[in-house]
């Protein structure tokens, strides 16, 4: 998210490497920096408060969407916040398509660390598969959720291993 230029000035990529790049003093990047830090501490209060208050007090389902309610406004105050403080920035890095983001995330990572997630991905991926089909497991949206999650992460592992192998050939 946060990275140095040539020139000198901080780079702020609120989205990673798919967003914009804007160019920012020091001060402001620590500014943003503490607004990120009270924004994660007060979404991890509400989450942990709204589960305390569901497993202590009683189960009761309005608390799980009270904390999801709580992870929601704490994402957009986040958002908006933080594109108050950029307005008027330069942009010093263009949107990245999808592929030049992930070439740039391949070589960023590395072809041992890419097979590491490949190979993690690909072993959480199956013991969701094997929990799907195992009678007796109570929550079947989880294990959907889990193997999409998953799923997503082993094929994202899939093209990082492809570019950093063709990166290898190349060079």
């Amino acid at each position: 998210m946060f990275c140095n230029s040539q020139d000198g000035n901080v780079v702020f990529s609120p989205w990673g490497q798919y967003g914009k790049g804007y160019a920012i003093s020091s001060q402001e990047a620590s500014q943003i920096k503490k607004l990120i830090g009270k924004c994660l501490g007060v979404a991890l209060t509400i989450t942990v408060g709204s589960y305390l208050a569901y497993r202590l007090l009683f189960p009761s389902p309005y608390f799980i969407a009270i904390g999801l309610l709580g992870l929601v406004i704490c994402f957009i105050f986040l958002c908006v916040s933080t594109k108050s403080q950029l307005k008027g920035k330069k942009v010093v890095i263009e949107k990245a398509t999808l592929a030049e983001a992930t070439k740039k995330a391949a070589l960023a990572m590395g072809l041992k660390k890419s097979l590491l997630k490949l190979v993690g991905s690909m072993l959480f991926l199956s013991v969701f598969f094997f929990l799907m089909f195992k009678p007796g497991f109570s929550s079947r949206l989880v294990l959907i959720l889990g193997i999409l999650f998953f799923g997503l992460a082993a094929l994202q592992s899939i093209f990082l291993v492809k570019y950093n192998l063709a990166n290898r050939r190349s060079s």
